[in-house]
């Protein structure tokens, strides 16, 4: 449920355009997370209405639900990029602290099982260099020209566009190279040697960075 609302009703600009911009969903949620809350409030807004399409038909106990929407709203805040590297090295230091990896979490401990859910979502959330090249590659553009657009609005805003927003200076192919090497590997790394499940997508990683360090030497190497 997490994964399916992380994005609902995303508005296609970052949370610091929201901030720079003072937007009413900014100062509703006093600049934290504002995308984020957004997404996870508006969803179990859509559950508290009185419509037999949306209502909530599982029959649990109030505790029950409690700790669901806590889990949820975890798993939806843990998607902020900003908060990436502290989430990031909790969960290194976990894995470090034990002798194996095996060790790390204990699936009957809610706080573990949490920690594990949290880095899951992290990782789905930016997870499409992790795809096959042609959806990789494809996604790549698809979610530049999202930032780019952003990047247009504020130059028609008068501010300085955000980094990676700005369509006459950001080269697609080294951005997607940075990334790959300064997020994804340090998360897909350690995220492997608990769930080993996701070691498929670090070799599809590696691809996507061969194929990109591919088009740069093309480009490089053709006549100007």
């Amino acid at each position: 449920f997490a994964a399916m609302i992380h994005d609902f009703d995303h508005p296609g600009v970052s949370n610091d355009f929201l901030v720079r911009t003072s937007h009413r969903r900014a100062i509703f949620f006093n600049n934290q997370s504002v995308n984020e809350n957004w997404h996870v409030a508006m969803a179990f807004g859509l559950l508290q209405r009185e419509d037999q399409e949306l209502a909530w038909d599982e029959e649990w106990s109030e505790d029950t639900m409690f700790q669901f929407r806590k889990l949820c709203i975890s798993m939806v805040l843990a998607t902020d990029m900003s908060r990436h590297f502290e989430l990031l090295g909790k969960f290194k230091n976990r894995i470090a602290e034990c002798n194996s990896c095996d060790d790390a979490f204990d699936s009957e401990c809610a706080k573990d099982r949490e920690l594990v859910l949290v880095m899951a979502i992290k990782a789905s959330d930016i997870a499409t260099q992790g795809k096959a090249w042609k959806l990789a590659r494809k996604w790549a553009t698809i979610v530049q020209e999202e930032f780019f657009s952003q990047g247009d609005k504020e130059k028609e805003l008068g501010l300085v566009p955000s980094p990676l927003c700005d369509r006459e200076n950001v080269d697609i192919v080294k951005s997607q190279i940075g990334f790959i090497d300064a997020v994804l590997f340090p998360l897909y790394e350690p995220l492997s040697k608990v769930l080993p499940e996701v070691k498929s997508v670090l070799v599809q990683l590696k691809k996507s960075k061969s194929m990109y360090e591919k088009e740069l030497r093309k480009r490089s190497n053709a006549p100007s």
